[in-house]
């Protein structure tokens, strides 16, 4: 498994398709400010979310080297003839793939953070997202990769598939780096601002309830599960009496006819 990994960073970096998304992310960071101008706090308020596409784009960029040159000379047979599962060679390549791109976006991150003027607890939390979120990514996209190998044009093809498919990610990545607005994407997703402000609340506060009972019995994996699966029925239950209480409270702003 490892030697998979490697080789598939080898190829990465002869080639220049680890350099390539490095080079894209500080390309869209440098040029963003000269877009919106130079008013700081547009910036910090918009910057998050324009590297949260560039990274996305970026994960984008090497679709084409990812399984169709395998699959053109044979090695994907050949693996397979040797006795090394499908699975593991999709993890081999998953890996390898987010090794060559998303370590180096979260250090590229860093100075494109200081041309967007965003502060540090700002990136902290971009880091963190990008941290979670690019695994996501290059799952996508090994999985379009697969799936458009043998394509004429499968580049195109590839992107068309990979951007409807990669808006959660963006949405909740993007949201998650403004702190206070993580109800936005839940806007994003249709629901009414109150509404979403309300669910968002709801959510955190259910989550440090969670943490607080689950980290003293960490160690005692039976006690730990029985009280993950009560916390999702508390969450679930706790969503449901949010429901009613926002119907009830519309119900009352309405003006009787």
């Amino acid at each position: 498994m490892s030697a998979l990994i490697l080789r598939e960073l080898r190829l990465a970096a002869t080639g220049g398709a680890a350099l390539l998304p490095l080079i894209f992310f500080l390309l869209v960071a440098t040029l963003f400010p000269f877009a919106v101008g130079p008013d700081g706090p547009l910036l910090a308020r918009a910057g998050g979310g324009a590297l949260w596409m560039a990274a996305l784009l970026a994960a984008l960029l090497p679709v084409d080297r990812l399984v169709e040159p395998d699959r053109a000379a044979g090695v994907l047979d050949q693996l397979f003839l040797k006795g090394i599962s499908e699975e593991s060679i999709a993890f081999a390549k998953l890996t390898g793939h987010w090794l060559s791109f998303g370590p180096p976006l979260m250090l590229a991150a860093i100075p494109a953070a200081a041309l967007m003027k965003l502060p540090g607890d700002v990136l902290t939390r971009l880091e963190l997202g990008l941290l979670i979120g690019t695994p996501g990514l290059a799952a996508l996209t090994l999985g379009v990769a697969a799936l458009t190998a043998g394509l004429r044009r499968g580049g195109a093809l590839a992107g068309l598939l990979l951007l409807p498919l990669a808006v959660p990610l963006l949405i909740f990545g993007a949201g998650y780096v403004a702190r206070g607005n993580e109800a936005g994407a839940l806007q994003l997703l249709g629901v009414r601002p109150y509404e979403a402000k309300e669910r968002a609340d709801a959510f955190r506060r259910h989550n440090l309830e969670s943490l607080e009972q689950i980290l003293p019995v960490w160690a005692d994996e039976k006690e730990r599960t029985n009280l993950a699966r009560s916390s999702r029925d508390q969450l679930e239950q706790q969503m449901e009496r949010v429901d009613r209480e926002l119907v009830q409270l519309l119900a009352a702003d309405v003006p009787s006819l």
